[in-house]
């Protein structure tokens, strides 16, 4: 269990490795959820103690050490449920140490169940902290959503698309959305006009007012950290405020303006939405303490009272409007769930139909993308901004042409900033690598230029589409044939099978040795994997044979009778009908004659996604696309440095790795050219064969390694490239922007956009 909770440091660490002692991960998914709670509480204790929100400072340690009780265990459930309890409905018997506890409403404590038996070194590391108070005053108000989020097992976080958002990529978010321009704002104040001490006070407690009436909405909050360091953010703003009114000779006779009741939240889950409560409180007595260093003692502070704006409940099935009236929401943000189509929940599959009752396509689209159409309907006619982390799939591939015409042609939204695709950074263990991005939007126009953030540098465009490029909206679409009437490009053949009709080189030798008969119908099958990395595989391949032909050999119809029940136990009704026909691939497209294979998806480290010709006598699997007929004109265009930068723009993404799809190569502005100039590609397009032929030994993916790719293979593609550019009337020096540019142009007029 030593990986159960995030890596961390200090004083966090200890207390998980101590708590690893009690948990057993084969008591399933109640017993994890029940140690999250208990690591929340005892983590919010320590800090109230350290933050001195309880009713005296050492409150927490006096309490467990004086004790009579032996029972660690005992004295927790018995400190949270007093915790829990209004004062006025404690019993009347109760010790006066634990009456004196402050009540903490919002759900944290409610219905306290019995934590595992807790041994000496619990109680040991627990009350070593409560004397280590400062070391828990110095960790962020979000740590108790970071414990929260970490007990959840792998498969619960990816059913409820739950991915830990660490403080750095939330200051990703609501540093342009609106912390940047505050703080700029503020220095305005503090460096330039007004000159004057009186207009210099003025301008300080409008722009403090301007804080205190700014409202904010996380429509999936989880255990609030948005909301925490949105408000910690205006705190700290309001705290420069003050030093300011203070070195001039002001003193405000009530200095804090930002409130909690300005953060509004919606969470499906009931403890999580305690969590975000009880976070939002911590990090109220942390500021207050922070604020009393500037200013003094502050009286009438009472902790755990301020008014919260939690709600629990399905947010897409929500009336947001029943919460806060749009009118009066300044912005919406957050890091709503990441669930694609395939893993989606019968109730995610609703909930989509209701978040977009007028887009008949929604089904391939992310759940993440409900958010957007119900921010999108919900600020109608407002001037709320809205930004989320998002997977980056809403913005590649043929999900832009779904979503984005139906937000701006629809919705009336533009995108006002955005973050390109990035790694998460996220720490919890079985977190799989996610890649995001950051899409803020809105309906006002802005009145200052947009920015478009990539690889940590930010630029200022006039424009920025839904494939988050700067250019003008296009939207291409899933087209049956290409807009120059190519030859058609299809996916493989798919065999729906439980891998029954596959086999290894091993297997297949194995048949052979035994039943050289069925030699004519073992055929070599590649999928795009197998394809680049010269991996062999073999595949029965029965279509059109007789079945009397192979009837008579055991393990081929051992093999077929597996296909048959795999196949009769699928959800999808074609694959069902398809168990009569178990010698068949499900979808046959085999080509009977050579065709150019394209992997489905390749990796973003590569220059040139590994295109190539296969015979027909290899399968090729549904992970690869082909064009049969392909000359090598065709080639030559498809393996260009333009084309990738096409398919950079337009590939759908695994990762990071480009996903293709007929949509690109259909929709790729293909010229008219002259004779002369497609000889030359031709000539350059055979040119690159005949280098990776100079290498037999060596697979695609080794011959297109930057690091490692022949300088014959490297001098080709470059003749190749220019040949290509030159087709196009494009300058070789052209940046990619400009190219991709270009293109895009070129395709409006193709489609008279």
């Amino acid at each position: 269990m030593a990986d159960f909770f995030p890596k961390t440091s200090g004083p966090l660490n200890e207390l998980y490795e101590v708590l690893f002692e009690h948990c057993d991960a084969s008591q399933g998914e109640e017993a994890r959820r029940s140690l999250s709670r208990l690591g929340v509480r005892l983590a919010f204790c320590l800090c109230a103690e350290a933050y001195g929100l309880f009713h005296c400072q050492g409150a927490l340690r006096t309490y467990l050490e004086n004790s009579a009780t032996s029972n660690f265990s005992e004295l927790l459930v018995q400190l949270f449920r007093v915790l829990g309890t209004p004062k006025k409905q404690r019993p009347h018997n109760l010790e006066a140490e634990l009456m004196a506890f402050p009540y903490v409403s919002g759900g944290l404590f409610k219905e306290v169940d019995d934590p595992p038996l807790l041994g000496d070194s619990v109680r040991t590391v627990f009350l070593n902290h409560t004397r280590e108070s400062y070391a828990w005053g110095d960790l962020p108000c979000t740590v108790l959503g970071d414990i929260f989020e970490s007990a959840l097992s792998p498969s619960i976080r990816r059913q409820g698309g739950i991915h830990y958002t660490n403080i750095e990529n939330i200051h990703k978010l609501i540093g342009p959305l609106f912390l940047d321009d505050l703080k700029s704002e503020f220095i305005a104040i503090k460096t330039g006009y007004p000159k004057s001490p009186e207009a210099k006070i003025e301008a300080f407690k409008k722009f403090q007012q301007k804080l205190s009436c700014l409202t904010f909405l996380d429509p999936a909050c989880g255990a609030g950290s948005f909301l925490v360091e949105a408000y910690i953010s205006l705190r700290h703003l309001e705290n420069e405020v003050i030093k300011e009114l203070k070195a001039i000779g002001t003193e405000p006779n009530f200095p804090i303006s930002v409130s909690l009741s300005q953060f509004y939240g919606l969470e499906l889950h009931t403890f999580a939405a305690a969590t975000a409560r009880a976070t939002l409180w911590l990090a109220e007595g942390y500021l207050q303490a922070q604020t009393q260093h500037i200013t003094g003692p502050i009286s009438g502070f009472q902790p755990f009272t301020s008014r919260l704006n939690i709600h629990e409940g399905n947010a897409l099935r929500l009336d947001w409007a029943k919460f806060i009236a749009p009118a009066n929401l300044n912005y919406i943000m957050g890091n709503p769930p990441f669930v694609g189509h395939q893993w989606r929940s019968k109730e995610q599959v609703e909930d989509m139909r209701v978040a977009f009752p007028d887009l008949p396509r929604h089904g391939k689209l992310d759940y993440v993308c409900a958010w957007y159409a119900k921010a999108a309907t919900y600020m109608q006619g407002t001037s709320i901004s809205a930004a989320f982390v998002s997977t980056n799939s809403i913005c590649q591939g043929e999900s832009v042409g779904i979503l984005w015409p139906y937000l701006i042609e629809k919705k009336h939204v533009e995108i006002q900033f955005a973050h390109t695709s990035f790694a998460w950074s996220g720490t919890l263990p079985g977190q799989a690598a996610v890649y995001v991005v950051i899409v803020g939007f809105g309906q006002t126009p802005l009145t200052h230029p947009r920015k478009l953030y990539s690889e940590g540098h930010a630029e200022t465009v006039p424009h920025i589409n839904g494939f988050l490029i700067n250019a003008p909206d296009i939207f291409i679409k899933a087209r049956g044939r290409s807009l120059s009437g190519l030859p058609k490009m299809s996916k493989g053949s798919q065999a729906t099978d439980g891998g029954w009709l596959i086999m290894s080189s091993q297997e297949r030798d194995e048949l052979l040795n035994r039943y050289i008969q069925a030699a004519p119908f073992v055929r070599r099958f590649a999928s795009g994997e197998d394809y680049v990395n010269n991996k062999i595989r073999y595949c029965l391949w029965l279509e059109g044979v007789p079945s009397q032909t192979y009837s008579q050999i055991p393990p081929i119809m051992e093999r077929l009778r597996k296909v048959t029940m795999v196949r009769s136990q699928s959800p999808t009704a074609s694959v069902r009908s398809a168990a009569q026909t178990p010698a068949l691939f499900t979808q046959i497209r085999q080509p009977r004659t050579p065709y150019l294979a394209v992997p489905v998806v390749s990796s973003h480290q590569r220059r040139y996604i590994p295109i190539g010709y296969l015979p027909p006598d290899i399968i090729g699997s549904d992970q690869i696309y082909i064009i049969p007929n392909a000359g090598l004109y065709l080639f030559g265009v498809l393996i260009s440095s333009l084309h990738m930068t096409w398919t950079r723009i337009f590939a759908g993404r695994l990762g990071l790795g480009f996903r293709y799809s007929p949509a690109i190569y259909n929709n790729f502005p293909w010229l008219c050219l002259n004779p002369v100039q497609r000889a030359d590609i031709e000539t350059s397009a055979l040119a690159i064969l005949k280098a990776r032929a100079l290498y037999p030994d060596r697979s695609l993916a080794a011959l297109y390694n930057d690091q490692t790719m022949p300088p014959e293979l490297k001098v080709a593609h470059q003749a190749n490239d220019l040949n290509v550019m030159q087709a196009y009337g494009f300058k070789q020096n052209l940046t990619e922007a400009e190219s991709i540019a270009r293109l895009i142009e070129l395709y409006r007029k193709q489609v008279g956009y």
